[in-house]
């Protein structure tokens, strides 16, 4: 039975997509359609060699995203491999801005210990990251629900996190030390958005989601997809966070979709538009 429903929803995808994937077919076929997807990547300027290589990328369809993307279209059925793939902003970081993140630890804590100056005291603030209230922060190397290749979340505060983490589970406040622990090292690695000239709507969007969406426990929503984007019956990662900036931001400034649009981690900062677009900061590669 298993196997039949695997087959009808790759029968479902291949009308949608010119080269289909089958997940019985040789490996070598296969890897030639990841080939042709990750050359349109390269097309559209998404995809460098020095974020991704061909190799690089081929392994990472056939023993990561194709599996996460045949439990995917069970929640979003009809939706090509290669859409899929797109949407994901083909793995790598979305820079809607072209900025230049630096790569920072997470921590910021200034020790004022043995040999504490005022000039080591400038260099540990610039070293660590400084998080605000609205930051976006999209994770790489943990996947939400086995279905998408990131996560996201956001920031309350200068010290805690809004996240929906899996299946089967609410919203979670966590702090950021240990939100950071468990996102980056041995390859994970976090990438930090802010709506720079709107802190204000930044702020709004966080105080939102603290105050409707977790403090009061009957709104706040459980893990999952039926109740479409704009309800939060249920919420996933990005639409959690992609949901409070749609309820504080002016109109014209978030771009929406129908009810039933799934927004994915790697791709929804992108969705802000004009002056509200989010510069990309800073990639957080450990805590300390």
């Amino acid at each position: 039975m298993k196997k039949l429903l695997t087959w009808l929803l790759l029968l479902s995808a291949s009308l949608f997509f010119a080269h289909p994937v089958n997940a019985d077919a040789d490996t070598t076929a296969n890897s030639e359609v990841f080939a042709s997807i990750y050359r349109q990547g390269v097309s559209k300027g998404i995809l460098t060699e020095s974020n991704s290589s061909e190799a690089e990328f081929v392994k990472y369809c056939s023993t990561e995203a194709f599996p996460m993307y045949l439990k995917y279209v069970e929640v979003d059925p009809g939706t090509s491999f290669e859409q899929y793939v797109a949407d994901e902003n083909y793995f790598v970081s979305c820079n809607p801005n072209n900025d230049h993140p630096d790569t920072i630890s997470a921590d910021n804590s200034q020790s004022k210990g043995k040999g504490y100056s005022i000039f080591s005291s400038f260099i540990a603030a610039k070293s660590g990251y400084s998080m605000k209230a609205g930051d976006i922060l999209v994770c790489h190397g943990t996947d939400s629900a086995g279905i998408f290749a990131g996560h996201a979340a956001f920031a309350t505060s200068a010290n805690y996190i809004l996240e929906m983490p899996g299946p089967n589970r609410t919203v979670e406040h966590p702090s950021k030390e240990s939100f950071f622990k468990k996102h980056t090292g041995k390859g994970k690695y976090v990438d930090v958005y802010r709506i720079k000239k709107h802190p204000h709507y930044a702020d709004a969007a966080s105080t939102y989601a603290y105050r409707h969406l977790y403090k009061n426990p009957k709104d706040g929503p459980k893990y999952g997809f039926q109740s479409g984007l704009y309800s939060m019956k249920d919420s996933y990662c990005s639409k959690y966070v992609y949901y409070a900036y749609y309820k504080v931001l002016p109109k014209g400034t978030l771009k929406t979709y129908n009810n039933w649009h799934i927004v994915h981690p790697f791709t929804f900062v992108g969705n802000f538009q004009g002056d509200f677009k989010a510069s990309y900061l800073h990639q957080i590669t450990s805590w300390k």
